[in-house]
Parts: C-alpha cells; sequence; structure tokens
C-alpha cells in the first residue's frame, strides 16, 4: 500500500475532491496509532481519554494484535465513529503491528499511544498546533509523569524541550515516551517507519535516524501519564533488548563523533554502572568528547548549551561516584567540577542522602 493509498482500494486524493473539484470527504488530521495486546485492565481508560480530546480531527486506530482476554469485547462495545477497530487472527509482535498502522493511517500526523496509559484532554491540540506552527519539526513529544497501576503519581520524565538537547540525551538513553509522540506519517514512511531489528527499542531507533533528517522537540509541559506496573512493556528488559539498545545508542554516537565507543565504553555510558575501572575512565573521556563536539555548534540556542553541560557535569559526577574507590576516575570529579560546581554539589547531596537516609543539615 503506498503512502497516499488507503483501505479498499481508494487513493488520499479520490477522498479528498469529487469530479466538480469541491471537498467531498474530510479526512482527520490526526491518527491515533493504538496497538493492543491484552490490554485488561486498563485499556477503556486509554481509550476514554483519546475520546475525550479537545481537539477533534482525530481518527482512532485500535489494532488488536490476536488478544487472548477480554479486549476485543472490551473495544467492540465502545461504539464511537471516530474509532477504527482492526483485529489479527494471529499475533503478529509489535513492530509489525506499528507498521501496518502507520500504512493504514489517513491523518497528516501519527500520535502514538499505548493500551495502558492517559492521555491528558489537551495533548492532541498543544501538539498539532506545535507542529503546524514549527515545520522544520517532524517529531514533536508530550511531557510525561509515572503513575502507577493505581494512578498513584509518581516522577515527571525530564522535559528536553529542544533539539539538540534530545540529539545529546539519546547518546545514554531514550528520553521520549513512546505513547506521547506526535509525528509527520510522510517523514516517517520516508524513514521506512520502524525497524524489526531494533524490537523492544523500535522507538529510540526511530528517533535516532529521524534526528539526522529532521529536528525534533518536545513540548516541556506533562500531556501523557505513563503507567508502570508489573506487567507493562517497559518492565520487561531482556538482555537481548539491552544488546538491541545499545547498538542504536552506538549508532547514534558515531552520527556526532565519527566513530563508535567499544563495547564496555558504551555499556558504561548507557547503564552508568562501574563494572571495569578502565572501561569507565574511558567512558569518562568519551561524555567529554561528546560533550565538546555538541558544543562546538556555534548555532547552539544558549539553553540548550547549558542543559548539555549539566547534564556532562551529572554524567561525569556519578561514574565517579560509583566509581569512587578507583584513582583513575578522578579526573572525573574534576571536569565535572570545572563544568558546573553546583551540580556537582547537588549530585553529591543525593548521593549522600541515598547511602544516609537520616542526615539532615543541622
Amino acid at each position: 500500500m503506498g503512502a497516499g493509498d488507503l483501505p479498499g482500494g481508494w487513493h488520499r486524493a479520490d477522498l479528498e475532491t469529487d469530479p466538480g473539484g469541491l471537498p467531498a470527504v474530510t479526512l482527520p488530521k490526526v491518527t491515533v496509532l493504538m496497538p493492543v495486546h491484552n490490554g485488561l485492565p486498563y485499556l477503556e481508560r486509554a481509550v476514554e481519554s483519546i475520546l475525550r480530546q479537545t481537539h477533534a480531527e482525530f481518527e482512532l486506530l485500535v489494532i488488536d494484535d490476536a488478544s487472548t482476554d477480554e479486549s476485543g469485547a472490551v473495544l467492540s462495545a465502545m461504539r464511537d465513529p471516530r474509532i477504527r477497530l482492526v483485529r489479527h487472527e494471529r499475533n503478529m509482535d509489535l513492530v509489525a503491528t506499528l507498521n501496518e498502522g502507520l500504512d493504514l493511517a489517513q491523518g497528516e500526523y501519527v500520535a502514538r499511544m499505548d493500551q495502558d496509559d492517559i492521555s491528558l484532554p489537551e495533548r492532541l491540540e498543544k501538539q498539532v498546533a506545535f507542529l503546524e506552527r514549527h515545520g522544520d519539526v517532524g517529531i514533536v513529544a508530550a511531557g510525561a509523569r509515572l503513575i502507577d497501576g493505581s494512578d498513584r503519581p509518581g516522577a515527571v520524565l525530564p522535559l528536553l524541550a529542544g533539539h539538540d538537547l534530545l540529539r545529546w540525551s539519546f547518546c545514554f538513553g531514550c528520553p521520549i515516551a513512546h505513547a506521547g509522540v506526535m509525528m509527520r506519517r510522510s517523514l516517517i514512511l520516508e524513514l521506512g517507519a520502524y525497524r524489526e531489528e531494533a524490537f523492544r527499542c523500535e522507538d529510540y531507533d526511530l528517533w535516532t535516524r529521524a534526528a539526522g533528517k529532521t529536528r525534533l522537540a518536545m513540548i516541556p509541559e506533562v500531556l501523557l501519564h505513563l503507567r508502570r506496573h508489573a506487567s507493562s512493556m517497559t518492565r520487561i528488559w531482556p538482555e537481548d533488548n539491552v544488546r538491541n539498545a545499545l547498538r542504536v545508542a552506538s549508532a547514534h554516537i558515531q552520527t556526532i563523533l565519527g566513530e563508535e565507543p567499544p563495547p564496555g565504553v558504551l555499556r558504561t555510558l548507557w547503564l552508568q554502572e562501574v563494572r571495569d575501572p578502565a572501561d569507565a575512565t574511558a567512558a569518562a573521556n568519551w561524555v567529554g568528547r561528546l560533550c565538546d563536539a555538541m558544543l562546538s555548534d556555534p548555532s547552539l540556542a544558549f539553553v540548550e548549551r547549558r542543559g548539555i553541560r549539566l547534564d556532562a557535569a551529572a554524567r561525569l559526577f556519578m561514574l565517579f561516584a560509583n566509581g569512587i574507590s578507583h584513582p583513575a576516575l578522578w579526573p572525573a570529579l574534576g571536569r565535572s567540577l570545572k563544568m558546573d560546581p553546583l551540580v556537582v554539589a547537588r549530585q553529591a547531596w543525593s548521593v549522600t542522602q541515598r547511602h544516609f537516609p537520616g542526615m539532615a543539615i543541622s
């Protein structure tokens, strides 16, 4: 199915005008793409959070990937004309389901949504307005707050508004909540959509590939409640998936420095763990090199320049703190202090509180 084709043999242009040149059928501005597999007990609330959006021009494309619980019955009972329900007879996995959804989507923009999360009412409205104002941005993320299985609120994920701050953060992980993203559909199809070889980090892989072709942004406001519970996908993270994520990080670092870090160094950068002092020392050097490379861009906005320096200082300090018994890591402390002593002081206090929780300032 091509980029302009729709199910049933229709072509997008056929629906947008009649033979007299007058508008015939108005396509939705946004397709909200929600894959579902055994989505109970949170599925109904997730769907309702989309149906209650203040932005009206959307379709909710729900693809039930052969659920074995009552998800299908719950979805069938939700008789809303904005819902398009596609059912699989057999399980196709998440990447295949996402790519099918991109093919079926009728909207200019595709917003992701997961079966257990909650989109706040103004999410779509604010993301559409952002993309309409910023034609150079191809992907806009929403700020997210963690919630648990009982809706108790947790931490707000880092709000990284700028493209270059996101590029920096991709070196060490994925700071974007997949379920809170809105994308230009044409761009994602041009990039080849999601890749099966990046399973369980297919979003991270897509963002890093997109970063070389378009600008990414994040609205620095909580518009998504991201659920963490015992069976959520983000808690199921075996070693194979860590390796996939490390491959994505390595390829991304190569786009900045022209070379990939050694495996032990990469793992230290990504997981902030000190297994081998030599790897940790080398990782500190890579943090410094990445920081220097990013800051060498004269067009970098002040707020992003500052954000990268602060994060680099914090990462260098944590490498030192996690390997404090190794003298080779003391230079990392010196460089972090040089970058930002206040950040180091805050990090040091945080580490102290973790190890000695009863300590207080007298």
